[in-house]
């Protein structure tokens, strides 16, 4: 018997200051949503509604280190 599942992930990493951060949280989720439709690491999951990225923080906003740009 299957189960509707809703798994929230959030990751920390880092990437150059200059870059589009909410623009790079899509594409990683998009990276992600295709691994996991081919097949991935025979985890056990199936994509049935694409996922989205709710919330993108950046170090500058946070602790306010450096002037938007």
């Amino acid at each position: 018997m299957e189960q509707e599942v809703w798994i929230t992930l959030r990751f920390k990493g880092s990437m150059d200051a200059e870059e589009d951060a909410p623009a790079a949280a899509q594409k990683l989720l998009t990276h992600l949503e295709n691994h996991i439709m081919a097949g991935g690491q025979d985890h056990g999951f199936m994509v049935q509604q694409n996922g989205d990225v709710i919330e993108v923080e950046e170090e500058r906003h946070i602790y306010g280190t450096a002037e938007d740009g």
